[in-house]
């Protein structure tokens, strides 16, 4: 995931130091990771490219618009379960649609 961030970083350079931004970096990972990576890496390509509506494009998005547009990307792209063919190939092998099966199974056998 770190990876995909590299990009905002890069568009946005600061003066902070490396240790610093080691520190910035592990903020936004905290921020993103309960969002899908394809939503995470659209929106940080939509901040690079400067396509995010009221995003000033000057500084670097915070932990917060950038978690918000990232949820935005996952509401307009997600596909609900039920619409879902499990007995796709790509869908079974989805890491995002493996790691909900899971966390909706879990959540089921606590409910029990």
């Amino acid at each position: 995931m770190a990876e995909l961030l590299g990009p905002l970083f890069v568009a946005f350079p600061s003066s902070i130091d490396l240790n610093s931004t080691k520190a910035l970096l592990a903020v936004y990972l905290v921020a993103v990771d309960d969002i899908p990576l394809k939503s995470v890496k659209q929106a940080v390509l939509d901040f690079v490219k400067g396509t995010v509506p009221g995003h000033g494009k000057r500084f670097m998005p915070t932990t917060a618009e950038l978690a918000s547009h990232a949820r935005t990307i996952r509401r307009k792209t997600e596909v609900p379960l039920g619409m879902l063919d499990f007995n796709d190939p790509e869908i079974q092998s989805d890491p995002d649609v493996i790691r909900q099966r899971q966390e909706a199974h879990e959540f089921t056998m606590k409910s029990l």
